[in-house]
């Protein structure tokens, strides 16, 4: 089969197989603005004492069973290499465009989907100098007769591969169709590939029939119009994961959550919507369309493209006096490539000090622009196309340190100041953040054009999404947290979930020691959810301080994993409805929610490390993750030392379980989201059940948004780390 040997070389690097195969508010109130906020702190009736025993800094678990244990899950988790047998036997149809007999082209699958062409589409060749198929005119389309095995449901896991070129035909207004099963004028239950140049699906995108939706859901997957340049498109369709997503070179484009029908008993077209000459017609190239009865996962789908990840610019100056660009000159870098689509990643970083104003590094190309510049308040800005966003203070004159990253995983592009994320890019809590965008134009970039007032070092532009956790590997803040998803799947039920979550492990974290660490285990709260990644070390968009000052003490582990939002469903912390007036919690529900478990599963691979001291184990959690946090220690009450809720509420009738574990709770007594109740009421009854390790304090007129106050208090993270078992 053509490409066969590039496919297995690919795949044999690939580190995960293909999944799914076979068909199938937080209240903004802000606190008091007053600088000192009155408080209530109900002690514990007995005096705390805590032993510095030699037992606190060990685990009762032996070295062997230890070694057992991590045997077993490291044995479980390890994927298999994927093999080219392992998805050729998933090709539903696979139309290479090598031999044509009488206008057939052969399904090489086996499966009997040939195609039958129309008009006068001919051979041309491919980006790999074999053949491919040419639309050349009106009229020019191919046809697969109709079948079920290529019909999928909401309910089926499916994936939709092809390669493409725009040519100097290509026309792309009135959503010319590439390919398309069931697409009409009224369509319904439909799969197409179409493109666009309107502004909000500009490019190729995939279009389907989304239940939610009255009609079709375009799915933007690239904005990329280049002519005479071949790109490879997917469309993934995973019916356990929920979610239809594109993706364009590998690098993932839009996506929905939810699945949809194609089952629409029309024949397959491609190059055209239909029979009618004309109609919607397709002109350019196509090769090697594929269809496979199950989801492959994103590490093979990045494997048909390999793109060397590159520094394009590295400047560190050290041919100028100082090793710095100095006041008064200036350079201008020829851009290449032209810029970045929405669904490329790139990173811009650079280390500067301000005299006065003026362009610090910017590529100047109208709506492509990109760059940092000192505007005459002493403000930094990121250019991005005619935007400007500004960061959070004032530029002082000392050396600062602008990073953007543009990740087309996440959508975001993010703007930071000294290892600080600006307010002004913060993702919008959404699953699919939309801050990333078109950056292509013609026009050099321009290094310290600023009249002589601003020295620059360390230049440098990636064409790729560096880590935050390595370009901010010097800043001791959370934002420099590392990112990592844990792929969960409940053993009774077979649900999955794949839970976002951010770690920080101490600067001298090093597996071969001895040394064990405190673990401190976070649930945000509902202002956080999403899938960004991002919003679960921060607090409704600002920084978190009880992150920021454990990190500065650098002796603790913390994980922060982050829920979506599902209207208080399964995927959030606690099943809710959102119903946060409610306050405290009749009963522990005899199941956890879906993230819930999954959030335990992934403590508990922690807790499996030797590396975590089993005896320093902490929770916290703010409003949804305040509730998270009550369940979530009623739940592994052996399991924890200390906890912190924060404008939370927990179940008075599960306190008996709680009364060893020594917990500092915070309200806001003017808390209109979630009654202050919701900690007095667990405070009276783990007291009642013979609790002397629990307080709270009761911040007084402070609102929901108690947070601030709250891990400002003097003390807290001190008896935080002292708390042991």
């Amino acid at each position: 089969m053509k490409k066969a040997l590039a496919f297995l070389l690919a795949l044999a690097m690939s580190a995960a197989v293909f999944a799914s195969c076979g068909k199938g508010a937080e209240d903004t109130t802000t606190a008091s603005t007053e600088t000192t906020v009155q408080t209530t702190t109900t002690e514990q009736t007995t005096t705390e004492t805590t032993t510095a025993s030699a037992e606190s800094t060990s685990t009762e678990t032996s070295a062997s069973s230890t070694e057992e244990t991590t045997a077993e899950s490291t044995s479980a988790i390890v994927p298999e290499t994927p093999k080219i047998e392992d998805y050729e036997k998933n090709l539903v149809m696979y139309l290479d465009f090598e031999e044509w007999d009488n206008g057939k082209v052969t399904d090489v699958s086996g499966n009997g989907h040939d195609a039958l062409a129309f008009g006068e589409v001919s051979k041309t060749e491919s980006h790999d100098a074999s053949s491919a198929a040419k639309f050349g005119a009106n009229g020019d389309y191919f046809v697969v007769k109709n079948s079920d095995d290529l019909n999928f449901t909401a309910t089926d896991s499916y994936t939709l591969s092809l390669w493409y070129c725009f040519d100097e035909n290509t026309v792309f207004t009135k959503w010319p169709c590439v390919l398309n099963k069931g697409l009409t004028d009224d369509s319904k239950d439909c799969y197409a590939v179409l493109i666009s140049s309107s502004s909000s699906n500009k490019g190729i995108n995939f279009s389907v029939s989304a239940q939610p939706i009255k009609g079709n859901v375009n799915i933007n997957a690239s904005s990329d119009m280049t002519l005479n340049q071949w790109h490879h498109f997917v469309a993934v369709q995973d019916a356990e994961k929920g979610t239809v997503t594109t993706y364009v070179d590998g690098k993932r484009g839009g996506y929905i959550t939810y699945p949809a029908d194609a089952t629409t008993p029309t024949d397959l077209f491609i190059g055209a919507m239909g029979e009618k000459v004309g109609q919607r017609q397709f002109l350019g190239k196509l090769d090697d369309i594929k269809i496979y009865d199950c989801a492959l996962s994103e590490a093979v789908i990045q494997g048909f493209v390999e793109e060397a990840e590159t520094l394009l610019i590295d400047m560190d100056f050290e041919g100028e006096t100082g090793g710095i660009l100095n006041i008064g000159k200036t350079l201008t870098l020829s851009a290449e490539p032209d810029g970045f689509y929405a669904g490329e990643g790139f990173t811009l970083s650079v280390r500067f000090k301000r005299s006065g104003t003026g362009v610090i590094v910017k590529k100047d190309a109208a709506d492509g622009t990109y760059g940092f510049s000192i505007d005459e308040q002493n403000r930094l800005i990121m250019h991005v196309g005619a935007g400007k966003y500004y960061a959070d203070q004032a530029i002082d004159n000392a050396w600062h340190y602008a990073v953007m990253i543009q990740n087309p995983e996440s959508r975001t592009l993010l703007f930071y100041l000294d290892g600080v994320l600006q307010g002004s890019t913060k993702p919008a809590n959404q699953l699919v953040p939309s801050a990333s965008r078109d950056l292509v134009g013609t026009g050099d970039i321009i290094v310290n054009d600023a009249q002589g007032q601003i020295e620059i070092d360390d230049l440098k532009l990636y064409n790729y999404a560096v880590s935050e956790s390595e370009i901010l590997a010097g800043y001791q803040t959370a934002d420099a947290m590392g990112r990592e998803i844990f792929s969960y799947e409940d053993s009774t039920t077979g649900e999955k979930l794949d839970l976002p979550y951010r770690v920080y492990l101490p600067s001298d974290y090093d597996e071969a020691s001895d040394k064990q660490y405190p673990i401190l285990f976070f649930l945000h709260g509902h202002g956080e959810t999403g899938m960004d990644n991002t919003q679960n070390v921060r607090v409704n968009g600002g920084e978190n301080k009880l992150f920021n000052d454990l990190i500065a003490k650098d002796n603790i582990i913390i994980v922060a994993p982050q829920a979506t939002c599902d209207d208080g469903g399964n995927r959030e912390w606690f099943s809710s409805s959102h119903g946060w007036k409610n306050g405290s919690r009749a009963e522990l529900p005899e199941t956890p929610t879906l993230a819930m478990r999954a959030a335990m599963a992934l403590l508990d691979e922690y807790l499996a490390n030797d590396k975590v001291d089993t005896k320093r184990v902490y929770a916290g959690g703010i409003s949804m993750g305040g509730y998270g946090t009550w369940e979530l220690i009623t739940r592994k009450s052996d399991v924890f030392a200390a906890a912190i809720p924060l404008c939370g509420a927990g179940i008075p009738s599960e306190a008996a379980n709680l009364k060893d574990i020594a917990i500092w709770a915070f309200h806001g007594t003017a808390d209109s989201t979630v009654p202050m109740s919701g900690t007095s009421d667990m405070e009276a009854a783990i007291k009642a059940a013979g609790g002397t390790k629990m307080k709270a304090t009761y911040l007084q007129g402070v609102g929901h948004s108690c947070w601030d106050n709250a891990y400002a208090t003097e003390g807290l993270v001190d008896w935080l780390l002292s708390q042991t078992k």
